[in-house]
């Protein structure tokens, strides 16, 4: 198995090479994307919270032929999935045992990795499109607090809804 980064206009570097894993913010709060309690369980919960640099804040990407990512905690090692495999909004974002990536039951844990429309090269954003639902990763109620959950939701372009990697 191989494992790689991905970011906006930056090639892929294969983790192996000693580079870091990456952070990702929402557009709307700057905060980082964070497995709550830096828990290492099955089913915990995926916030925002204030970047603080802990591996439960830092995401490393696993790519499939296919052009779509599994987002996998540097901290436990376990991949961001759609909560029961919903396919419906407001379904949680946990992150569970990641599945093979080509294996029948592993769509909930992939995501496409969608440029922003009118998104720069100074100031790259992306949407986090889930392939099983086609929702997108979202920010419940745009809020700005630290512990909100990230839930997936049609996807309307909205700010809580947009990411930079870094």
């Amino acid at each position: 198995m191989r494992w790689f980064m991905l970011a906006v206009a930056v090639p892929l570097l294969a983790i192996n090479g000693g580079a870091a894993a990456f952070e990702i913010k929402p557009v709307h709060t700057e905060k980082c994307l964070d497995v709550t309690g830096a828990s290492q369980a099955p089913g915990a919960r995926i916030i925002q919270f204030g970047c603080h640099g802990g591996d439960n804040q830092r995401w490393f990407f696993r790519n499939s032929p296919d052009r779509t990512s599994q987002i996998v905690s540097a901290r436990s090692r376990m991949c961001m999935d759609v909560e029961g495999a919903s396919t419906g909004n407001g379904a949680a974002i946990i992150q569970f045992r990641c599945k093979k990536p080509n294996t029948s039951g592993a769509s909930n844990q992939k995501f496409r990795v969608v440029n922003v429309p009118g998104s720069v090269a100074d100031d790259p954003r992306v949407f986090l499109k889930n392939v099983h639902s086609g929702k997108c990763l979202d920010v419940d109620g745009a809020s700005p607090f630290d512990g909100a959950g990230l839930i997936q939701f049609q996807c309307l372009g909205q700010p809580n809804q947009q990411f930079r990697t870094r």
